[in-house]
């Protein structure tokens, strides 16, 4: 129980994050300052996301979070595409991670 209620607030903090990604201009092309700390991989991944390119941008935030295992933002997007895409059980495993690497991106 305690597990859903965790999973169901990663996912109102996701749409709180991308509200602020939004706002901050940081979806789309990334503004330089964020674009400098991004992995290469989760930079294509979210160009490839906001092009409706799944099968592209899904790979990208893979091997991201292979690279580079504490990124956060990495398994963000990844949960998100996945969950966009309906694999909403891989969806739930990114957003565990993500809460796992930082318990308050809730």
């Amino acid at each position: 129980m305690i597990e859903q209620q965790r999973i169901r607030k990663a996912l109102l903090g996701l749409s709180v994050t991308a509200a602020i990604l939004v706002s901050n201009g940081a979806v789309g092309p990334l503004p330089w300052a964020v674009a400098q700390s991004v992995p290469v991989e989760v930079k294509q991944g979210i160009e490839n996301y906001n092009k409706g390119w799944l099968g592209k941008a899904i790979p990208s935030f893979e091997e991201a979070s292979r690279k580079y295992p504490d990124n956060t933002l990495g398994h963000l997007w990844l949960a998100r595409s996945y969950k966009k895409q309906g694999e909403f059980e891989k969806a739930r495993l990114a957003f565990a991670r993500l809460i796992e690497l930082d318990p308050n991106n809730v």
